[in-house]
C-alpha cells in the first residue's frame, strides 16, 4: 500500500503543479468551481494510482507494462472523448465509451461546468467505486502472488 500512496501523492503534486499556475495565469475567481476541480483532481489521482497498482501486480514485466499502459491510455482517451467531444463520436464508439475512465472523468468535468452538480458527483462516485474495486483486486493478486512465492 506504500507504493499506492506514493503514486497518489505524486499524482496530486503533478496535478497541482499544472492547475495552480494555470488558474493564476487565467485569473480565475475563487468560487465553488475550485472545489469541484480539486475533487476531480483527487479522484483522478486516486483512479490512476489504483489502475497503475493493478497493472503492476498483473503485468510483472516493466517494459510490457509501459507499452500496454500507454496503449490503454491512448485508446481510453480516444474512445472516452478526450480528443473529440463525445457527442461527435460515431454511434458504435458512443456505445462503448462508458467502459473507459476518460468518459466518466470528462462527464464530471462537463457536468460541473454546466452547473449539473448531481450528475458530476454521480460520475465521480462511479469512478471512485471502480477505483476501490480495482485496488482491492490488485491487493488480492499481490497477496496471492506472495503466497505462491512462499509455497
Amino acid at each position: 500500500m506504500g507504493k499506492f500512496f506514493g503514486l497518489f501523492v505524486i499524482g496530486l503534486i503533478q496535478g497541482a503543479i499544472l492547475f495552480i499556475p494555470l488558474a493564476y495565469l487565467l485569473e480565475a475567481n475563487y468560487n465553488i468551481a475550485w472545489i469541484y476541480t480539486c475533487v476531480i483532481l483527487i479522484t483522478t489521482a486516486f483512479i490512476i494510482s489504483s489502475v497503475t497498482m493493478a497493472g503492476i501486480t498483473f503485468i510483472t514485466n516493466g517494459e510490457k507494462f509501459q507499452y500496454i499502459g500507454n496503449f490503454a491510455i491512448l485508446v481510453s482517451a480516444i474512445i472516452g472523448g478526450g480528443f473529440i467531444p463525445h457527442i461527435y463520436l460515431p454511434e458504435l464508439v458512443k456505445s462503448i465509451s462508458p467502459l473507459t475512465l476518460h468518459y466518466w472523468v470528462m462527464g464530471s468535468v462537463i457536468s460541473f461546468s454546466g452547473k449539473q452538480n448531481y450528475e458530476g458527483l454521480q460520475s465521480l462516485a462511479t469512478v471512485i467505486l471502480f477505483a476501490i474495486f480495482i485496488l482491492m483486486l490488485s491487493y488480492l493478486r499481490y497477496t496471492k502472488a506472495k503466497e505462491w512465492q512462499l509455497g
